[in-house]
């Protein structure tokens, strides 16, 4: 998720309410034309016709009213069916659509295959509390010893997105993910500070407290924002702790200088952007309903498939990425939107002297291709990759990311014949820049 995402909170939050009011309205508008008063008739001229020829006189002239009433002398009720079904069939059409419409698009926009993120997980629970009140939630997979792969996911998701990474790495490495601050089952700072530095510092402990033999780590998104920053905090640990790095669809500054329509963006962020994402931690609970009603309806998975992929997303893909969505707390997104716009670690990229696989995604939206190129131009070591998909290609193309991420470790970080030995950065293990190339 990016800084402008508080557009979709608050335009398909906005559509949302305005189906279910329509929706209210038409309901009780047919209710009020089931039965009402039947009309009072407009008077009437009635002559009594004369018994001969003779010219008919006004004065003889009579009126009467006609009025139905019941045995009382009220007016009779009556109904008009014929004006109250098009609002009653309005009007439950409008309430199906408010609340299951997102079964219909989820079938319209995603291809056959319920598998979805976040089933049929087995990893060993771990929780970690920092001294400003966050509590970090991370889970192991794999083997117990040998070399750690960290997997550090995007905003707004969890831990969930890395299912089929941590599924297709765990035969051979030793697989730790955990959820961000705020997002999952970690709990955020009592501050509410969610400066990119903090997370950094919290994935350096993940590091020390879960890493076993060499180390890479691997950043989708946010995540990669988030390496990249450990990186120039902790030089130390590049070639010594650290191995590897992956970095996932990924940018190397403010997300909205390298998103699809960067010159919209960067011209409305300070007029509208900012304050709409404070606006946002300000009236969180009302932005966390209307993002559950966007699930509901089907307008969050809309946003979803045109923000995050590519086409080739399958049904379970599609919902799952709209729960995640749905379920993040407004306020920490907002909070990680507006620290994302001071992210520049541009210089930083030159000093990491350590492999680097830089996957783009070559329909990314949110973070054009054209940012991992310039990675790599900046990184010394860069290993480049690309996957014919949208932001989530870890969804999308989840075996061959999987893959690239196996070589990439077991070629460059790891020893061939002994995973567990100690990585040196000699010349003949750093990767050149056309490997694994595609």
């Amino acid at each position: 998720m990016m800084p402008f995402s508080v557009f979709r909170i608050w335009g398909t939050g906005l559509l949302s309410w305005l189906v279910l009011a329509a929706a209210v309205y038409c309901l009780w508008e047919a209710a009020q034309r089931a039965e009402e008063p039947a009309p009072v008739a407009s008077p009437r001229v009635v002559v009594d016709a004369p018994a001969n020829d003779e010219q008919i006189r006004p004065d003889v002239a009579r009126t009467e009213r006609i009025t139905a009433t019941d045995h009382a002398g009220r007016p009779e009720r009556v109904t008009r069916s014929d004006k109250k079904w098009p609002f009653l069939a309005i009007g439950l059409g409008l309430l199906a659509l408010s609340g299951c419409g997102f079964v219909p698009v989820v079938l319209l926009l995603g291809k056959p295959g319920t598998s979805f993120p976040g089933a049929q997980r087995a990893g060993k629970p771990h929780t970690i509390n920092r001294p400003n009140g966050s509590r970090l939630y991370v889970e192991v997979f794999g083997r117990e010893q040998g070399p750690t792969i960290v997997l550090t996911h995007g905003w707004s998701l969890d831990r969930t997105a890395w299912h089929y990474a941590e599924r297709e790495l765990a035969a051979q490495f030793r697989v730790v993910v955990w959820d961000l601050p705020g997002l999952g089952q970690s709990m955020g700072p009592r501050d509410g500070n969610y400066d990119l530095e903090k997370m950094a510092d919290d994935l350096a402990l993940v590091v020390q407290e879960f890493g076993r033999g060499p180390v890479v780590l691997v950043g989708h998104s946010i995540g990669g924002m988030i390496i990249q920053i450990l990186c120039r905090l902790y030089p130390q640990q590049l070639g010594t702790r650290i191995a590897g790095i992956v970095l996932l669809q990924t940018t190397y500054k403010n997300p909205l200088n390298t998103a699809l329509g960067a010159s919209f963006w960067k011209a409305i962020e300070k007029p509208i952007l900012v304050p709409l994402n404070h606006l946002t931690v300000w009236f969180a609970p009302l932005a966390w309903l209307s993002n559950w009603q966007s699930f509901l309806n089907g307008s969050l998975h809309v946003a979803t498939r045109i923000a995050s992929f590519s086409g080739r997303q399958t049904w379970g893909q599609l919902n799952h990425g709209a729960f995640l969505a749905a379920k993040a707390w407004p306020a920490v997104v907002a909070r990680g939107n507006l620290a994302m716009t001071h992210f520049d670690e541009e210089e930083a990229l030159r000093d990491i002297e350590i492999p680097v696989l830089v996957v783009r995604g070559q329909h990314d939206r949110m973070t054009k291709p054209s940012a991992s190129e310039r990675i790599e131009q900046l990184l010394p070591h860069a290993v480049p990759f690309t996957v014919k998909a949208g932001h989530l290609g870890l969804w999308e193309a989840h075996a061959e990311v999987a893959s690239v991420i196996t070589e990439f470790a077991r070629q460059f970080v790891v020893r061939e014949g002994n995973a567990a030995s100690r990585w040196t950065t000699s010349s003949n293990n750093l990767p050149r820049k056309n490997s694994l190339s595609r």
